[in-house]
């Protein structure tokens, strides 16, 4: 007698049309992970044609050296928990902060086994002349906002990243507090005054002349 084999159960009505579903449901545009990667874009684009063609540094040595600015003095761990960026491009960017004269490094006072950086003069003028810029960029931006809205943006932007902090445990978060400028920088930003039209890269030849800065013979 022949064995007969059952027939295959039938793929319910919901089953079958899952994929087609889903593929229908998800748009790129829409999609909120893809939306923050191009505003990401957008904003740190902005930012980079002010600290890159103006000031000659690259992202890493950027952040590096705003994380450092309003803190003084931090080290070479500290500037990675701020900054979000790895021990290896914060490490590279220190190195060519220092061979550009703008970053140095110092003994703790406190604790003298320990190494601290902090911004040297000719760093920290840069610095004074970068904070008004990227304060104007940032009204710029929120530009049409009120104030009610603004923090309203700012709480929802805070419980997203809770949100996906919660989602990467094992990544350590970003402390809250790291970079924030002054009051006293913030009201510089006001008046921000006009920036060398030639600030290239820095080399041993030639150097960012911002207020009285000379050029390394």
């Amino acid at each position: 007698m022949q064995d007969t084999l059952p027939a295959p159960a039938k793929a319910s009505a919901a089953t079958a049309a899952s994929p087609v579903a889903g593929d229908a449901a998800f748009r790129l545009d829409a999609f909120f992970p893809y939306l923050v990667r191009l505003y990401y874009q957008a904003v740190s684009g902005a930012v980079a044609d002010i600290y890159g063609p103006r000031f000659g540094l690259t992202v890493s040595e950027w952040r590096t050296m705003v994380v450092l600015g309003p803190r003084q003095a931090l080290s070479a761990g500290q500037i990675v928990a701020c900054s979000s960026m790895d021990k290896v491009a914060v490490s590279r960017a220190i190195g060519r902060l220092r061979d550009a004269g703008l970053l140095k490094r110092d003994i703790d006072g406190e604790d003298r086994r320990r190494a601290v950086l902090r911004l040297t003069e000719d760093g920290r003028r840069v610095f004074d002349a970068l904070v008004p810029l990227v304060l104007q960029l940032e009204r710029d931006l929120l530009e049409g906002f009120t104030a009610s809205e603004r923090e309203t943006l700012l709480a929802f932007m805070a419980r997203i990243r809770r949100n996906a902090s919660a989602l990467t445990p094992d990544l350590e978060p970003v402390p809250e507090k790291c970079g924030r400028f002054s009051d006293k920088d913030r009201l510089k930003s006001k008046g921000p005054e006009p920036v060398p039209e030639k600030c290239g890269r820095f080399s041993d030849k030639d150097r960012l002349t911002i207020k009285g800065l000379e050029p390394v013979r």
